[in-house]
């Protein structure tokens, strides 16, 4: 009988260890986000992109990736006069992130970011158009928390050169 109870509670032990190391933001994952973007001279309105990014976890929970990122913002583009109209067409970024995983089976992720972006906005009138690109340097803060063994909520602010802050609201899918 006390080997069966000490097999119990070694194979309970072993169980408790295995739930704790497990890495939640560890790996390759996709993910669509959401928000609002807010820019210097009245250019504002809604976010949708996509991410994608791959992640190494840390024994100390030090987390450590690379991501990308693509979306459009939809707005029109204040211009001077009436005769003009703006657009974005689109923005995209690539980051170095380095965050820190903490809490309950550390489940929650703080994350910041740095790296390059590109901004593309089309400038047209009844008789002309033309394309501006803006390549500028981003950072980012965020926080995520896993809700299951493959999925979690994510919430970033990403700043470009301090000129534009957008603030999203994301669902992200690790493989």
């Amino acid at each position: 009988m006390k080997t069966y109870i000490a097999a119990a509670v070694i194979l309970a032990s072993a169980t408790t260890a295995q739930a704790q190391d497990e890495k939640h933001f560890d790996g390759a994952y996709l993910g669509g986000e959401i928000g609002y973007e807010d820019a210097r001279g009245g250019v504002d309105g809604v976010y949708l992109g996509a991410l994608a990014g791959y992640r190494v976890q840390k024994d100390s929970d030090l987390v450590f990736g690379i991501e990308g990122t693509f979306g459009k913002t939809f707005t029109d583009i204040e211009v001077i006069g009436d005769n003009f109209d703006g657009d974005y067409d689109h923005e995209w970024s690539i980051m170095g992130t380095v965050g820190k995983a903490f809490g309950a089976e550390k489940r929650s992720l703080i994350f910041l970011g740095a790296g390059f972006a590109q901004q593309k906005v089309t400038i047209s009138t009844t008789n002309f158009s033309d394309s501006l690109t803006a390549e500028t340097f981003a950072m980012a803060l965020g926080y995520e928390r896993a809700i299951g063994k493959n999925l979690s909520l994510r919430l970033r602010a990403t700043t470009y050169e301090y000129k534009t802050v957008t603030g999203t609201f994301g669902l992200g899918y690790r493989f």
